[in-house]
């Protein structure tokens, strides 16, 4: 066993560390802070690549670095990109000699790790492979859908360990070899337990994440309205960056045309800290996803003591319990999911009870130090296998 660690993570990672850009990019500054913080760490480098921002290093600290490089894409599909920026991440890892490379997600990131020839981890944010599917309305699309399902295998066969976050996602990727696979959830920031145990204000819904189609915020606002009509006085907090804008221009459409605008408040990218402020505030946390794998904004609310209405989907079933931490509902039925949001409205000492005990599962999940020692056992299993 190596007594200190050097690990290359490759992965979207933000450059402001109070603002970050969906679940990965969470996930990934979470698991970096805390591996900082383990014993078994000589120290991370996170190589990003950012096609908007400028390239450079950050020092973060003496554990830890961020290098972020700025291609210029010669093309914008993912496998293309992939090809091109191998080289860059090869001359990296020759400076840095990592003991292990970590690839957070099956996408670009992933397909970058496995070709650098490492020993490799993988952690498994999204099945990119089963969104194309989803998403394929036409022979092109099912074309796309096949190149991901490939994609997808060559990641996972290249990789010694793959981390599964959720039973979802190991339940889905039956490629994966049994004896390859262990399971590690995604890290909260230990600054959401902090904040639990305050009092929310009453009749307050809160959504986060991206705004696309598949978190489907258009079905969350219709049954938002259903809500309107039975606690007049209720009002919706939408937290998150806008990924797809017509898709922003349909739900605003929406909200104009119930005419319920002025209980609707846009927050747009806010601060973890805001991000906290909000889940403070706010009374139930609803996710109408589509899709998903293990959401971190479940998780976050999770620590923080908040009731959870969500679509069962995914892994979502693995964070909320129907009466224990919150209510599941089938996706898409936007009727289901006004009467379990006004049903823990109508009872705050219910909502109260079921934040206690999904705050308790967050402690025994989530927390930053158990997710990284799992981490650096999977990193001592595939570099001991390697």
């Amino acid at each position: 066993m190596i007594d200190k660690l050097r690990v290359l993570m490759i992965s979207s990672f933000p450059r402001d560390f109070s603002k970050v850009v969906g679940g990965v990019q969470s996930a990934a500054l979470s698991l970096v802070n805390a591996l900082a913080e383990h014993e078994r760490v000589e120290e991370v480098l996170v190589l990003v690549y950012d096609p908007d921002g400028q390239a450079e290093t950050r020092t973060i600290s003496d554990k830890v670095r961020v290098e972020y490089l700025r291609p210029v894409f010669l093309t914008g599909d993912g496998l293309l990109q992939s090809r091109q920026l191998a080289p860059a991440a090869r001359k990296v890892a020759a400076g840095f000699r990592p003991h292990v490379v970590h690839g957070q997600g099956l996408g670009r990131e992933g397909r970058i790790a496995a070709a650098l020839g490492l020993p490799m981890v993988v952690t498994v944010h999204g099945l990119i492979n089963v969104e194309a599917r989803m998403a394929a309305r036409d022979a092109l699309g099912r074309l796309r859908a096949g190149f991901a399902d490939r994609s997808v295998r060559q990641v996972l066969d290249k990789a010694g360990i793959v981390i599964s976050i959720s039973d979802y996602d190991a339940r889905e990727l039956t490629m994966v070899r049994p004896e390859a696979r262990v399971s590690i959830p995604n890290a909260v920031p230990n600054a959401f337990f902090d904040a639990a145990g305050t009092a929310p204000q009453p009749d307050t819904v809160l959504f986060a994440g991206v705004m696309r189609e598949r978190k489907n915020v258009l079905g969350l606002v219709n049954a938002f309205a259903k809500v309107l009509a039975a606690r007049p006085g209720a009002r919706l907090q939408i937290a998150g960056p806008v990924i797809e804008p017509a898709y922003l221009a349909k739900v605003e459409a929406r909200i104009a045309e119930l005419e319920i605008g002025p209980s609707v408040e846009f927050l747009g990218h806010v601060s973890n800290d805001r991000l906290v402020q909000a889940l403070r505030e706010n009374a139930v946390l609803a996710l109408f996803s589509l899709e998903e794998t293990l959401p971190t904004i479940i998780a976050q609310a999770l620590a923080m003591g908040r009731p959870v209405v969500a679509s069962d989907v995914g892994g979502v079933g693995e964070m909320v319990i129907d009466s224990e931490t919150g209510w599941k509902v089938a996706s898409r039925d936007e009727d289901a999911l006004a009467a379990r949001l006004i049903q823990v409205l109508a009872d705050p000492e219910a909502g109260a009870r079921m934040g206690r005990a999904g705050a308790d599962l967050a402690q025994a999940r989530f927390a930053e130090r158990a997710v990284a020692d799992q981490t650096v056992m999977a990193y001592d299993r595939v570099i001991g296998g390697s």
